[in-house]
């Protein structure tokens, strides 16, 4: 609460020197949005462990844009929350933890004379995507990114962008990401080649996964290196390294109501040897949306096939290097599950699926379903299994492992600015018994959640 005061006080001094001297210069937009959870869900695959299956939750996201002009202007927002109910992160007084977050701080501003958009600060980065993976996939970073329409048919972006840099202790120890996407566009098409490359220091990634987790982070050194039970390569690992990926995606509507996008994605990611092990991870990933728009209703299907681990545990992993890959449109659950974090899995990395799909099913005005079903199974060694003992959280698939889901997402607009979506899904997995330890194992997962949304 002594928090949420100071933050209000800061507001209103920016405020009240809004109304001072520069009154007629700058204008201050606010808006944001506010969502609640609540619902029943098994997000384990094992039987009896004891989780509390009820949820009520929120966040709210408040947003302040602070403009001069069309060439200039900043934006921060803020995050409040997640906070369960009863958590004592929503105490009243000093108990509060981390209920208070800083999300985007950043400049946009338009340099004379060449038109080109710069934005500075931590900001939302996305890869080109037209189907429904990312397959490196960024997201909230900081940096600084260009935007340049060279003409009306091609743009380029540009950035560069900090992940992780420990900042105190070590020298060496940032990690730097560099991008370059372009984007075409003509008569019925869209296609965007895109590049990045990334500077690893020797001293980057010390410490476990947790210590260098920061927005959307979670699995950022897992995305880049071999199995980890290997060896420790969370807490260590031989050398620097130089990530780099090149993709290009594209989607086509010349033939609209039909479209297809596909995108593809090459990745490599080397940091030496040790004990005559490489830690390295090369491989690439293909998806692909197809989807005819109707008067009541938009059929599709979705596809994908990521490279799997070749069964040589000493020569690297054969997956593709990651990022983030919690940015996706395959479903609303199992792998991008919200703000409630209630995913199945962080990657698809080493695996290949198929989705049958039925969106925007509407015959009442302002009520709309989305109903999907998704079956997946892994493209690493079975040999491998012995490697991922450590890895079995419901992300490492053999070529002997399979899944599938079930959703249904039905979405009410109850007034312009407000929503209520009630999320329906089942998951179950097909784990081989002669590789995993699956006794006290049901292997399914489900959720039954009302999620309220409040946009202003």
């Amino acid at each position: 609460m002594k928090r949420l005061v100071t933050l209000l006080l800061a507001a209103g001094i920016m405020l009240g020197g809004a109304t001072m001297g520069t009154a007629n210069a700058i204008e201050l937009k606010a808006g944001g949005n506010w969502q609640f959870e609540y619902g029943w869900m098994d997000r384990s695959l094992v039987k009896h462990d004891n989780q509390d299956n009820f949820v009520a939750a929120q966040r709210i996201r408040p947003e302040f844009r602070f403009i001069a002009d069309e060439n200039l202007s900043g934006t921060l927002q803020l995050e409040i929350g997640v906070n369960h109910y009863g958590n004592n992160a929503m105490g009243m007084g000093g108990d509060a933890t981390n209920a208070i977050k800083f999300r985007y701080g950043y400049l946009d501003w338009v340099v004379p004379g060449l038109g080109a958009k710069v934005r500075m600060g931590q900001q939302p980065i996305y890869q080109p995507q037209y189907s429904t993976i990312a397959p490196v996939g960024i997201d909230d970073i900081a940096g600084i990114s260009i935007n340049y329409q060279i003409v009306d048919a091609l743009g380029v972006n540009l950035f560069w962008a900090r992940p992780i840099n420990d900042n105190i202790n070590r020298p060496h120890d940032e990690f730097d990401l560099f991008g370059l996407f372009l984007n075409f566009k003509g008569d019925g098409f869209k296609l965007s080649p895109w590049g990045m490359v990334g500077f690893v220091g020797d001293s980057a990634f010390v410490g476990s996964p947790a210590a260098n987790t920061g927005s959307n982070r979670t699995y950022l050194s897992y995305g880049l290196l071999p199995l980890p039970t290997l060896s420790d390569w969370q807490a260590w690992r031989p050398d620097k390294g130089t990530p780099w990926w090149l993709g290009i995606g594209g989607e086509l509507s010349l033939f609209d109501p039909f479209k297809l996008g596909v995108d593809f994605a090459y990745g490599r990611a080397d940091f030496g040897s040790v004990g005559g092990v490489d830690v390295k991870r090369a491989g690439w990933m293909v998806s692909l949306l197809a989807s005819y728009k109707l008067d009541m209703v938009t059929p599709g299907i979705a596809a994908w096939y990521g490279s799997g681990d070749d069964d040589n545990a000493l020569d690297g992993s054969e997956r593709l290097p990651f990022l983030m890959q919690d940015v996706n449109k395959l479903a609303n659950w199992a792998f991008d599950a919200g703000f409630n974090a209630n995913k199945y899995s962080q990657t698809l990395s080493g695996t290949w699926g198929l989705q049958a799909r039925l969106d925007d099913i509407s015959f009442i005005e302002d009520l709309k379903h989305d109903l999907r079903f998704t079956w997946w199974k892994g493209t690493n060694d079975k040999a491998m299994a012995a490697f991922a003992t450590g890895n079995i959280d419901n992300i490492y698939l053999t070529e002997k492992d399979s899944a599938w889901m079930v959703s249904l997402d039905s979405t009410y607009r109850i007034y312009k600015n407000l929503t209520a979506q009630l999320q329906l899904a089942y998951l179950k997995t097909d784990l081989d018994s002669n590789l995993w330890a699956t006794a006290g194992m049901d292997e399914k997962m489900y959720q039954a959640c009302v999620v309220m949304q409040y946009k202003f």
